[in-house]
């Protein structure tokens, strides 16, 4: 994304500037009147800030409207860069939280900021899924992005853009998606498909969970005629990429274990389903 893609959001937002007065208490930290708030940079200022904001999203009410418009676009920009360049940050933990628990999105903006802030979570995430060349920690990792997603967006259209294959990275994506389903302990996953269960977050700790339409969804969508179809066409549009060969062996593994991964669909179902918690939940 550019520096348009933010332009464009601080202009939904009114192209905000820092409040004259603040009168909102944080619930952590300096109170916010004698900050030196940071602008979306890359200094360590701004991810304290959009922390400590994360923060106030969860647990302080209510939110002073004026200062939510100058701050919650930087925390979007904030949570992109995060996730774009693997930072090791708290902060998408708390914003994760944020949006997924609280009515930020719906009720606290105005429906042209949501609409904004959504249409910007969206593009960005897009992005991330592109990536990566070739299937990896790395690549797997930003599937957990995209499961966070799914507890507090609607996926449907970013599905669609991301399974139609456009390009080599969302291809790659969804071939490591896949073979999360495909792949048993003990494969090795072919000794090159890294992957992680689709309902591994980038946060615990507050009992995440796909929203309900984000469920059904994937109930309509995510069958097994859909997945060889997908694995089939992931082959092609990897073309004569790194990756067309393993995507050539997960579709042939796929083939072999069709029934079993038709199994594995309503278990998947129902922990997407089911508020998250520490320990291990797995197929069986």
């Amino acid at each position: 994304m550019s520096d348009r893609a933010f332009k464009e959001l601080l202009h939904a937002f009114g192209d905000p500037t820092i409040p004259k007065k603040i009168w909102q208490k944080p619930f952590e930290g300096e109170p916010w009147s004698k900050r030196k708030l940071a602008g979306a940079t890359a200094e360590t200022r701004s991810y304290i800030d959009a922390t400590d904001y994360a923060l106030d999203l969860i647990y302080v009410r209510p939110l002073q409207k004026d200062l939510l418009a100058y701050l919650f676009p930087r925390c979007l920009e904030t949570w992109r860069r995060v996730v774009v360049e693997r930072i090791d940050s708290t902060f998408v933990e708390h914003f994760h939280h944020a949006l997924a628990t609280t009515d930020i999105l719906d009720n606290e903006l105005t429906a042209e900021q949501s609409a904004a802030a959504r249409r910007f979570i969206e593009d960005a995430l897009l992005g991330v899924l592109a990536a990566d060349s070739t299937p990896g920690e790395a690549s797997a990792r930003r599937l957990q992005t995209f499961a966070s997603f799914g507890t507090f967006s609607g996926v449907e259209s970013l599905w669609r853009s991301w399974w139609s294959m456009k390009t080599p990275g969302h291809a790659v994506a969804a071939l490591q998606y896949a073979s999360a389903l495909v792949y048993v302990d003990g494969d090795a996953n072919d000794g090159s498909v890294w992957s992680f269960p689709p309902w591994e977050y980038e946060s615990i700790g507050f009992g995440e969970r796909w929203r309900e339409e984000n469920v059904l969804f994937l109930e309509r969508t995510l069958t097994v005629d859909y997945l060889q179809q997908k694995l089939s066409d992931a082959a092609t549009a990897l073309g004569g990429a790194p990756a067309c060969d393993m995507s050539r062996t997960v579709y042939n593994r796929f083939l072999s274990r069709r029934e079993g991964v038709r199994r594995r669909l309503p278990r998947m179902m129902q922990l997407l389903r089911t508020p998250n918690a520490p320990g291990i939940r797995d197929w069986d």
